[in-house]
């Protein structure tokens, strides 16, 4: 992961927090913060579709997307940027 990301959100908010992520990168933070807040945040996952084209391992971070989705702190899967990269729904 590159730059220094941490999870800061504080402790006194009584409501549920959706942190999004829209690369495999930030899916899996979203997913951290999830866990270490489990009461008040859940994550959402997803591949941006300006992301699809450009990275590095298309298939890999789909598979990340895919195992992250079945977290329990997971609610959302967002874009998965098919559409972009050329892929359909079976292929």
């Amino acid at each position: 992961m590159t730059g220094v990301q941490t999870c800061a959100l504080p402790i006194c908010f009584p409501v549920t927090i959706g942190q999004v992520g829209y690369s495999a990168e930030q899916s899996e933070w979203s997913v951290r913060c999830a866990e270490k807040w489990n009461t008040q945040v859940l994550a959402a996952v997803a591949l941006h579709p300006n992301e699809a084209p450009v990275v590095e391992d298309l298939e890999k971070d789909l598979a990340v997307i895919d195992r992250l989705a079945s977290h329990p702190r997971v609610r959302a899967i967002g874009e998965t940027g098919f559409w972009k990269a050329g892929y359909s729904i079976g292929k």
